[in-house]
């Protein structure tokens, strides 16, 4: 396994490349937090209470991950700034896309948006996972930290998503 402490090259580059991917993951959490396709669209556009519901506690969960950016570009004593992710515009889009395809109040509009939401947390899963690892091989341990709590919130997101569909929507689908 090759550590980033055997090499000055590497560690720059490794530094480098830990701010470049939490400056998308900044721009990637505000426009999940502030555009209309969304987390707060998708909210909007659920057919069931457990659904919207799920959705506006990890909107107000994602609000929370931004504060925690910017207590990790503090930790490393870099300015908050914000890139483009076009990762996440992408999932934004295909997740308005999925809005417009099917029909309001059906539960097959809810797994359609369920399958979205994985795609944006599936992304930000791998990104904050490579994310601690990096900070860890820098011995970044206070960006490691507060990365990890977004990483195990991303996890349970997921896991959330995957429970309302397993537990009754794809059943419910079906019949419609």
């Amino acid at each position: 396994m090759l550590t980033l402490h055997h090499s000055p090259k590497i560690i720059r580059y490794g530094k480098t490349h830990f701010i470049r991917v939490i400056l998308q993951e900044c721009i990637a959490r505000h426009l999940l937090c502030g555009t209309t396709t969304g987390e707060g669209a998708s909210q909007n556009e659920a057919t069931t209470d457990e659904l919207k519901s799920a959705f506006r506690e990890h909107r107000v969960e994602t609000e929370g991950h931004v504060d925690r950016l910017e207590q990790v570009f503090e930790s490393i004593g870099e300015d908050a700034k914000t890139q483009k992710c076009e990762a996440i515009e992408g999932i934004i889009k295909e997740a308005g896309t999925i809005i417009d395809e099917t029909k309001n109040d059906t539960y097959t509009r809810d797994i359609a948006l369920i399958f979205a939401a994985q795609k944006a947390e599936h992304y930000e899963i791998a990104s904050y996972g490579g994310l601690v690892a990096l900070a860890q091989q820098l011995d970044l341990d206070t960006a490691a930290d507060l990365l990890v709590q977004t990483l195990e919130e991303e996890k349970n997101a997921d896991s959330t998503l995957t429970q309302i569909a397993e537990n009754y929507l794809y059943e419910a689908a079906k019949a419609e």
